[in-house]
């Protein structure tokens, strides 16, 4: 048999969600919406597979069809990638997204190595952000670094040391 009808190309638009770390995948079974071919078909693929924060919208997404005699045909689909997540320090960039999700000048993996909250800026609630102690050799973790009884962002806003303590 000499085949030489392409096949039939049929997508289908999704909808996908990034998941906590900022990534979804899909496959070509998800964009198919029924393509055939008068023969049969030896492979069914798509351009792009993965997708990140930096592709939130929506994409066009080309399907590939092949037949058993390498007749191709394609169609085209968009696809919407989406994120639900929270925006904990509303600055327009969701959780999944943002690499500081407290906003306060530490990365979340930083804030997760030093043991400080990434959705909080100030850990310690002193009045000092988690960077700013961080910066001054304060611990963001302890109000009061020095122990003498008056927190962190007191003694800064007075103009005293939280690493000295006062008499």
């Amino acid at each position: 048999i000499n085949d030489t009808v392409k096949p039939n190309a049929i997508a289908k638009d999704i909808t996908v969600e990034l998941d906590n770390n900022g990534v979804a995948t899909i496959t070509a079974q998800m964009i198919d919406n029924g393509s055939s071919d008068n023969c049969a078909i030896k492979a069914i693929s798509i351009d792009k597979t993965s997708f990140s924060c930096a592709d939130l919208g929506t994409k066009t997404i080309i399907l590939t069809v092949e037949d058993k005699k390498g007749n191709t045909n394609t169609a085209s689909a968009t696809v919407t990638i989406s994120s639900t997540a929270p925006d904990t320090d509303n600055d327009g960039t969701k959780n999944n997204c943002d690499t500081d999700d407290d906003n306060d000048g530490l990365s979340d993996t930083d804030e997760t190595t030093k043991g400080t909250d990434p959705l909080k800026p100030d850990t310690d609630g002193d009045g000092l952000t988690d960077a700013t102690e961080i910066a001054k050799g304060t611990d963001p973790i302890k109000p009061d670094t020095d122990g003498d009884g008056i927190i962190d962002g007191t003694e800064v806003a007075n103009g005293s040391d939280p690493l000295t303590p006062e008499p």
